[in-house]
């Protein structure tokens, strides 16, 4: 845990200096004129046109219109809306052009594409229609990377970002999957695999319905709350549907600093998960995790710090267990090897370099459960990447032989 803490105020202070460096630099420049490209100011509320003109005049501030060009991008149902510094008219004076890169109104993505030497492959297809401020999605998923479990089946998601001016958005999720189980987690809970005193058991297929609401609070936070309806048929001794219903709230911080040549970008985020008897309930549990990732960007150079933390408490059912040793964390072990469970306890730190489409990284992080020892693991590598597509070569670091693992994944 002493890890992860020193990796987030790590990545505290460095964002602080650097930050500071790139706004002194941008805050020679004054702003002589603002600019939507294509023109879009009739689709714009009152509120946000008035903000727009009152930043003519004053000092360059890529806090402020990185807010702006997120609040453009919210009302206009945009895809994307980069920002453009022009020569101004006058010495040491810009233009900032906020260029809007329309949605299409129906796209095919692939959320997910992974592969990992020890537990396979991981894909996802989706495609959203987009209309009136709201985007419906539908797709199909087989994700053995993220969870304990492989789960395949349909997903479907309604969204809304914004409701005109006003600063929420909601979201409807629903999910069924059918699941399949590595003989080390059968094998772990042990003759009858219904469950350990923490964990629930194997169930044959998983089915959850989960709503939210959010909010924006200012230029970086985001608050949602909602409720997580998960049915689930479990296996053993005799199938039978349980209910694993819980609170759910998140609180997530972004922010980006931009200089001449560089660029900071720091992600946290914290979430709240609570079974609860209340709504139904057949587990009681209250699962809290932190996570935290940092980027710096130098020319053709970055750096990226990331920590997570995590506790789980009660009886859970196992899709709620911690996971180390998948695609993305601890790279080079098998999440299988680390704890063919899960763990109710989590502590991760990363650090990656990158260098035009070479990267390097170092992970370090342990999994257990109440009443054990942390373990910590420790893994390095290197690899390749171009776009979205990543290749990378990790190796686990211990006694005795050390068999690297290969992972290729897409959109991480």
């Amino acid at each position: 845990m002493q890890r992860v803490v020193w990796a987030l105020l790590s990545a505290l202070a460095v964002t602080s200096c650097f930050g500071q460096n790139a706004l002194n630099v941008n805050s020679r420049y004054t702003i002589e004129g603002v600019e939507v490209q294509p023109a879009s100011e009739r689709r714009l509320s009152p509120s946000l046109r008035r903000d727009l003109q009152k930043i003519i005049g004053e000092k360059l501030d890529p806090e402020v219109l990185n807010e702006l060009a997120g609040r453009i991008r919210r009302e206009v149902d945009a895809r994307l809306v980069s920002q453009r510094i022009t020569r101004g008219a006058q010495p040491e004076h810009v233009k900032v052009v906020f260029e809007v890169v329309r949605r299409r109104d129906f796209s095919l993505t692939v959320p997910k594409l992974a592969y990992h030497s020890r537990q396979g492959w991981s894909a996802g297809l989706e495609g959203t229609a987009r209309f009136s401020g709201n985007a419906v999605t539908a797709g199909l998923v087989s994700d053995g990377d993220e969870l304990m479990e492989r789960d395949s089946g349909v997903r479907v998601r309604y969204e809304r970002d914004a409701f005109g001016a006003a600063p929420l958005g909601f979201r409807f999720e629903f999910s069924d999957f059918h699941t399949q189980w590595d003989p080390a987690t059968v094998s772990a809970l042990g003759p009858v695999p219904s469950g350990t005193e923490d964990a629930g058991g194997i169930y044959r297929w998983r089915r959850a319905a989960e709503p939210a609401v959010s909010v924006r609070l200012g230029r970086s936070v985001t608050i949602a709350s909602g409720v997580s309806l998960q049915q689930m048929q479990t296996q053993y001794p005799v199938p039978v549907t349980e209910s694993a219903n819980a609170a759910v709230a998140t609180v997530r911080y972004l922010n980006n600093w931009e200089g001449s040549d560089t660029g900071h970008r720091l992600e946290a985020a914290y979430a709240l998960r609570a079974g609860t008897r209340s709504l139904g309930s057949d587990f009681s549990y209250a699962r809290h995790n932190w996570t935290g990732r940092y980027d710096y960007r130098h020319g053709r150079s970055s750096l990226r710090l990331a920590a997570l933390a995590g506790t789980l408490g009660g009886r859970a059912p196992l899709f709620e267990r911690f996971v180390l040793g998948n695609a993305s964390t601890l790279r080079g072990w098998n999440k299988f090897d680390v704890q063919p469970l899960g763990g109710s306890r989590v502590a991760y730190g990363s650090v990656e370099y990158r260098r035009r489409n070479v990267h390097v990284f170092y992970d370090s992080g342990a999994l257990w459960n109440r009443n054990e020892e942390p373990d910590v693991k420790h893994s390095v590598g290197a690899g390749l990447h171009t776009g979205s597509l990543y290749f990378t070569v990790g190796l686990p670091l211990r006694e005795g032989h050390m068999t690297p693992i290969f992972i290729l994944a897409m959109n991480f």
